[in-house]
């Protein structure tokens, strides 16, 4: 029988690095590039394995369905390869330390005095909920006491913390200050006949250009067998303009996820698709007691079988919460698609939701 491993893996940004998203480049509007899809991810690292490999990608023109297309290039074990990530990360040399998007149920007090969480409350006047039984999520202090911008990067120590339905230091928070800057640059379009600049077509965008010591965390869940092939990977190119990121090997990281079954909180730690927008179907029927949604996440991409843009999708964003009061079994991972699954969208911790005895017990 076959077994799976898990690899840790950190990406040091050689050069700036650009990703569009699910925005056009439009005229006049520079493009500013977000930060790194999972599909994005995946993206690179399967095609540096496929040009490691020697495949020919001729085989697979039109190959449909995911199987056949590495099935046709002769390397099928690629077709069920998981990619979970990235996340933004410190690197001290030997450890990756991710950061996490800020759980969208957190709020950011005034001064230096850290979080506060939004609790469930049933006795809202005049409340129609998005979904069967749902109930609103409310802030306890005067709006007031919390920032306008709560956003940042939770580090490992601070999600342990939210995992346990407490909140996280404001040491354990960090802006996007920290990871990177925004770097721009000019550039000019080229005709590809005359291979000279066009008139009228200058652009400019910004760029990431990751702070020293900062860049992506990640991980691989591959078959032990490929183990040794996948590390004789050290670069990728990834993202716009085909800038270079190097591969650091690393231990996983490890995440202790809470075990019970009732008052779980689901926090997702990547974007996901669902048939129901922003859940579900059937966490829209009474399952889902409450939801903290972040987004919309929207992607486009590169369909490498058909040679052909993929279609603009929207889901919901990294930070997103939702809240069961039954219990609720769940798979590994929570996107619409296999697909989705396996590229890493959908990806979540499970966490405690200690304060439902303040909303029931009144």
């Amino acid at each position: 029988m076959k077994r799976n491993v898990k690899l840790g893996l950190y990406l040091e940004a050689l050069d700036t690095l650009f990703f569009r998203g699910g925005r056009a480049l439009v005229a006049s509007i520079p493009g500013v590039s977000t930060l790194p899809s999972p599909q994005t991810l995946a993206g690179a690292i399967t095609t540096a394995l496929l040009q490691s490999g020697g495949a020919d990608l001729q085989k697979a023109r039109g190959r449909l369905s995911r199987p056949d297309f590495f099935k046709a290039v002769g390397m099928e074990w690629l077709g069920e390869m998981k990619v979970r990530g990235p996340w933004l990360a410190s690197y001290n040399g030997q450890a990756a330390v991710p950061f996490y998007n800020l759980p969208k149920d957190l709020r950011k007090l005034n001064g230096e005095r850290g979080y506060t969480r939004l609790r469930p409350r049933l006795d809202v006047p005049g409340w129609h909920g998005q979904g069967k039984g749902m109930l609103p999520l409310w802030l306890e202090v005067a709006n007031s006491e919390v920032e306008k911008d709560g956003a940042g990067y939770m580090s490992l120590h601070g999600l342990q913390r939210y995992l346990k339905g407490e909140v996280p230091r404001a040491t354990e928070v960090e802006g996007s200050e920290k990871f990177y800057v925004l770097e721009e640059r000019i550039g000019i379009g080229i005709d590809p006949e005359k291979r000279s600049s066009e008139e009228g077509k200058i652009y400019s965008i910004q760029s990431l250009r990751m702070l020293r010591g900062r860049g992506f965390y990640a991980e691989l869940v591959v078959p032990e067998e490929q183990v040794q092939f996948i590390k004789r990977i050290s670069t990728i190119h990834w993202g716009g303009e085909r800038k270079m990121a190097r591969l650091q090997w690393v231990e996983p990281v490890k995440v202790e996820q809470s075990e019970v079954k009732r008052m779980q909180a689901i926090l997702f730690v990547t974007p996901s698709f669902f048939d129901g927008g922003w859940a579900p179907m059937g966490w829209q029927q009474g399952q889902c007691k409450a939801a903290a949604v972040a987004g919309p996440f929207t992607v486009s991409g590169w369909d490498l079988a058909m040679g052909q843009a993929k279609p603009t999708r929207f889901g919901v964003d990294a930070g997103s919460v939702y809240l069961f009061e039954n219990e609720n079994e769940l798979p590994e991972a929570l996107s619409e698609g296999v697909e989705d699954n396996l590229v890493g969208y959908g990806s979540y911790f499970r966490g405690e939701w200690t304060y439902g005895k303040f909303v029931y017990d009144r």
